[in-house]
């Protein structure tokens, strides 16, 4: 029974068909996850769309948003804040988080400058890390195959950790 639900909304069927094979997975035949290519945004209530899949499902388990920016749509403009907004957003998540009892893992942009902050190159006001239980970003220059991974938040102990693409024969 599926469990998992990924709005994938940069994606086509054939882009993702494709990039499912490339990662070995076409023989699970897409039963760990349910692919939605295609969603009604925030602001034009997506939020329920997941929420009556949550609803359906027996003990779910995750919610992937590739990415939050697509799914974000027309921003909520009650407020010229961008930190309450992004806050507001966010409370959101964690609260059909909490509700199902699920991890809601939105991937979001990172800005293309350096910042001496991990935090800081995250494409979004510190309303939207602020508000964030547990944060991964993944820095990798273009075209190389080792990346860092930071990991902070709430419940976590900080960490960074080197990853090295399996294609890279180290």
């Amino acid at each position: 029974m599926v469990k998992n639900i990924n709005l994938a909304l940069e994606d086509n069927q054939r882009r993702l068909t494709s990039r499912i094979k490339t990662l070995g997975a076409e023989d699970s035949n897409h039963k760990w996850t349910e692919f939605i290519t295609e969603s009604k945004s925030l602001a034009r209530g997506g939020l329920d769309l997941i929420d009556q899949w949550l609803k359906m499902k027996t003990n779910p388990k995750l919610v992937i948003i590739d990415t939050l920016e697509k799914f974000k749509g027309d921003p909520d403009t009650s407020s010229s804040d961008a930190y309450s907004m992004d806050y507001s957003m966010m409370s959101k998540f964690k609260r059909m988080a909490e509700a199902y009892g699920v991890t809601i893992l939105l991937v979001h942009h990172l800005r293309k400058m350096e910042a001496s902050d991990c935090l800081d190159i995250i494409s979004a006001s510190t309303g939207l890390t602020g508000s964030a239980d547990t944060i991964w970003i993944m820095e990798r220059a273009r075209t190389e195959d080792k990346a860092i991974l930071h990991i902070t938040g709430r419940d976590v102990e900080e960490s960074c950790m080197a990853l090295v693409s399996p294609k890279s024969g180290l």
